[in-house]
């Protein structure tokens, strides 16, 4: 007897399974983000101006409405801080593209993907004082003379605010303090030292170094809060 014959190959049926084995494999790889690109960052920052300059207050009101974000959340404020704005409320060209390129990011879902990054900034001791630091300078370009060396009192109120609600429990007794104090400006070397007050004396000012080199000014709340308690 001859060698029995093999079961014939079935060139529809093996192909079929082919293309369904392809087709599993492109559902189940994840699809590729699309990579940065100035031209669609320059689009995206059209879609905001308000002027042929710049993107000016009411633009940046609706970013923040895109970003689901009040004006007062600290995260825009370190938007600005990452594109070095010069201006409250305003990105220039060269600002919103010098710090999106960094970010690497050319639309809304993408930078509200990044709000990590951002709060980032947040958690590093470093960064948030360089943060703190361009929140001052930043609140001056608020001013009419934005030229003054200090700023008011009202306006460094509410950038305290943005910057420390979250972090100093003694914030809303200053600002208290503050109310109540005849003095109308804050300079930069008080500013510095208030960061640096909120992290000495987070909750209390017991360990209160009265020989040490604070301004007068937080002597004198030191000693407004010893006398309230």
């Amino acid at each position: 007897m001859g060698k029995a014959k093999g079961a014939k190959r079935n060139p529809s049926k093996t192909e079929g399974a082919s293309k369904k084995s392809k087709a599993a494999d492109k559902r189940s790889k994840p699809k590729a983000k699309a990579e940065y690109t100035p031209g669609r960052c320059l689009q995206w920052f059209k879609s905001y101006l308000t002027t042929d300059a710049a993107i000016t207050p009411d633009g940046t009101m609706q970013l923040c409405d895109d970003l689901n974000v009040t004006p007062e959340n600290v995260l825009l404020l370190v938007l600005a801080f990452k594109c070095q704005c010069q201006r409250m409320g305003t990105f220039t060209h060269e600002e919103w593209m010098q710090g999106m390129s960094e970010l690497r990011v050319d639309s809304t879902e993408g930078l509200k993907a990044k709000f990590p990054v951002l709060e980032a900034v947040l958690q590093d001791p470093v960064e948030f004082k360089e943060l703190f630091r361009y929140g001052y300078q930043f609140a001056k370009s608020a001013l009419e003379t934005p030229g003054q060396k200090s700023i008011d009192k009202q306006l460094a109120k509410d950038m305290l605010t943005v910057l420390l609600r979250s972090r100093w429990p003694l914030l809303p007794a200053f600002q208290t303090f503050l109310d109540n104090n005849p003095i109308k400006i804050i300079n930069r070397d008080q500013w510095m030292s208030i960061l640096e007050f909120s992290q000495v004396h987070v909750g209390d000012v017991e360990a209160y170094d009265e020989n040490g080199a604070w301004p007068v000014l937080l002597d004198d709340f030191v000693e407004q809060q010893k006398m309230n308690t």
